[in-house]
């Protein structure tokens, strides 16, 4: 298992299942103290067809033998095994591994989608050289932001209108009257639609207003 640091991954097709790509690096490291020996990290991260804006994952720590790396994933989040081909490729066998959502809104997930999901099964894995960030690729749809929402993208928002002094109130991540008024302003200052709702071209207008400095540090 010489092949701490290198980035793996491999994407599936929509009628092979929920799975649409999974990336995954594992590094070596020692606690300072321990007697434990030498352990693997090991992170691995998901995206499924027809989930958009979600990426999940899944972070062990585990334990390196001869040949692989086994690892029990706290809290009954099942076992996992990981050893590397003759050929290169990253062999990770999955006993019940649950996976959770890692980055993106957690507000667009149902219940039990929140909850977490189960991965089974032996997944071949390929060497993706000169990926740093190793990140596994997902569809990106924008959904609207309007009165009553609550996500840290209202948050991201209203930072966003307080800089260019449309909205004078803390951000949080509540979509009130006060976010509806500044969002209305902004569009009217630009040209655009006067909807008071966060629409795709209203959001693209901020964020370039925000590469462009608009607005001071």
């Amino acid at each position: 298992m010489d092949k701490a640091g290198t980035c793996y991954a491999t994407s599936f097709d929509r009628q092979n299942g929920p799975i649409r790509e999974i990336t995954a690096r594992f590094t070596r490291y020692q606690e300072s103290g321990s007697e434990q020996g030498e352990q693997a990290l090991v992170k691995l991260e998901i995206t499924e067809w027809d989930v958009p804006n979600q990426t999940f994952g899944i972070t062990g720590t585990c334990s390196f033998t001869d040949k692989s790396i086994r690892c029990g994933i706290d809290c009954d989040g099942g076992h996992a095994i990981l050893s590397v081909s003759e050929t290169g490729e990253l062999y990770f066998h999955s006993d019940t591994v649950r996976y959770d959502s890692l980055r993106g809104d957690a507000s667009l997930l149902t219940l039990n989608e929140a909850d977490g999901y189960v991965m089974d099964g032996l997944f071949v894995l390929k060497q993706r050289p000169g990926d740093s960030q190793c990140r596994a690729a997902g569809d990106e749809l924008f959904v609207a932001m309007q009165a009553g929402d609550i996500s840290n993208r209202v948050t991201d928002i209203e930072t966003k209108l307080r800089r260019l002094g449309q909205f004078l109130e803390n951000p949080d991540t509540v979509f009130d009257e006060a976010t509806r008024a500044a969002v209305s302003g902004f569009q009217r200052q630009y040209g655009l639609p006067d909807t008071g709702v966060v629409d795709q071209d209203t959001a693209a207008l901020l964020a370039n207003l925000m590469q462009s400095g608009a607005g001071g540090c």
